[in-house]
């Protein structure tokens, strides 16, 4: 079990101290310079990594929320106040406590920029204290608890903890300035990976719906999953709509040869000229070979040959025009 005496004895030792403390008052100057900065550094730690050299972040794992009944306010601007959780080091929203409402973005243009405020107040009591203000009688705060015990501290943290309390306490130590540049190096670096341990990627769609393909959407989004069918649906879909119109006839469709290719009407050794009119494969000179695409026969000739001849013709010349 990691204590608060453990940290300070880690950071005693980044400083090259030769003291081993037993507790925050045993007496000695190391001990009572800990005490002295513990929380201060703990606490500024927990609201604003950015205060010891980290980036502008918001802790995820000490993230904790509680519900309470509010009273009214004296505040001009607050309906109702509630007494700030005396474990909070930061809040960081504020519910109604009841349900969870879909945000419509449309919509928050026209809200308030703030959803709750913070002060001083008496909350039904009579000294002030601090006081979260809001519209809603019933809260649910989401706020940053010092109340996690060290052992559930995330390993990263807790190393940029102890080295963050080395560098506040340095100078009073009387630690040279070297060792002291160092350490707040160090224990800048620290905060950094804490922070970056701690994020969360999300996956983020960046892909857009045009309008047109959203109206034919719509009401996907609301249980009514894509499926496959068989049936050919009527044209166009209602906007907003929940169900599709009811399905139609299916158009006629060409006949499917075999291999899913429409039959033409050639047979086996046919060819065709540009007037879609068979010719025998084995007519002399005729063409060497065709190519069907759906319904229109297009065929090719040999090199040079601008006629075929055909000895089953009834014309004088025997010959017809490819």
């Amino acid at each position: 079990m990691t204590t608060a005496i453990d940290l300070c004895r880690r950071a005693l030792m980044r400083l090259g101290t030769q003291s081993n403390i037993t507790a925050f008052d045993d007496g000695s100057v190391e001990a009572s310079v800990c005490a002295a900065y513990y929380d201060d550094v703990l606490l500024g730690l927990l609201a604003h990594p950015a205060s010891f050299g980290g980036p502008a972040y918001t802790w995820q794992w000490p993230r904790c929320v509680g519900t309470g009944t509010a009273v009214a306010s004296d505040s001009p601007l607050w309906r109702y106040e509630i007494l700030m959780p005396e474990d909070s080091v930061r809040v960081l929203r504020v519910d109604d406590g009841k349900t969870v409402r879909p945000v419509d973005q449309r919509m928050k243009m026209f809200d308030r920029r703030d959803s709750f405020g913070e002060g001083m107040g008496k909350a039904g009591g009579t000294v002030l204290r601090p006081v979260i203000l809001t519209d809603s009688q019933t809260v649910s705060a989401t706020y940053i608890t010092k109340n996690v015990d060290i052992d559930y501290w995330p390993a990263a943290f807790r190393r940029a903890f102890w080295l963050c309390l080395a560098s506040a306490i340095a100078t009073t130590l009387g630690i040279d300035g070297n060792t002291t540049a160092a350490v707040e190096q160090e224990a800048s670096r620290e905060v950094e990976r804490a922070c970056l341990a701690d994020q969360r990627v999300d996956v983020v769609n960046t892909e857009t719906m045009p309008d047109w393909l959203g109206v034919r959407f719509s009401g996907l989004d609301h249980g009514h999953d894509i499926h496959q069918t068989s049936n050919t649906l009527d044209v166009g879909y209602v906007a907003g709509g929940s169900q599709p119109p009811s399905p139609a006839a299916s158009p006629y469709a060409p006949p499917m040869g075999k291999n899913g290719v429409i039959p033409t009407g050639l047979t086996t050794r046919d060819i065709a000229d540009d007037d879609h009119q068979y010719i025998p494969a084995d007519t002399p000179d005729g063409r060497v070979g065709i190519l069907t695409i759906g319904r229109s026969p297009v065929g090719w000739r040999r090199p040079y040959h601008t006629t075929t001849i055909n000895p089953n013709a009834d014309d004088e010349t025997g010959e017809y025009d490819a």
